[in-house]
């Protein structure tokens, strides 16, 4: 009799302890960062973002300490089901760092939201200039 009296009691009590010992941390969502090259597109189902150009590099090189930082100005296309949306000109500005400056939503799609996260390479004044086909995007997928 008393151990069927500890069975049941255990039974109802398990389910609760066990309730309770889960962990309700907050899980973040998984990132993922992508790169894009100048001429290239990046698809995410029936949008895209198309890297067309950089049309000033005026960043202070990472090895000099200059007075002004520069900017870095870029033209981006998007697109929905192969068909333009728009142009956007984007500049980072007045940081020698992009990854410090605030993320910037590009696109917002039905379960992820993409946002530019940096413009590589860095200048350099030892490096030689850098040519437009090196400059590549990288994004982070939320």
């Amino acid at each position: 009799m008393v151990m069927k009296k500890l069975l049941l009691f255990l039974l109802i009590i398990i389910p609760f302890v066990s309730v309770l010992s889960q962990d309700s941390t907050k899980v973040k969502s998984p990132q993922t960062l992508c790169k894009l090259k100048v001429g290239n597109t990046l698809e995410f189902n029936e949008k895209s973002i198309k890297f067309m150009k950089v049309t000033e590099d005026s960043r202070c090189p990472s090895d000099i300490t200059c007075i002004w930082e520069g900017k870095v100005t870029l033209l981006i296309e998007l697109y929905e089901n192969n068909a333009f949306l728009e142009e956007k000109e984007i500049v980072f500005e007045a940081n020698s760092n992009t990854k410090n400056s605030p993320l910037r939503k590009i696109l917002s799609l039905e379960s992820k939201i993409i946002y530019l996260y940096d413009v590589s390479p860095y200048p350099s004044s030892v490096e030689t200039p850098i040519l437009s086909s090196e400059y590549y995007l990288e994004f982070l997928v939320q």
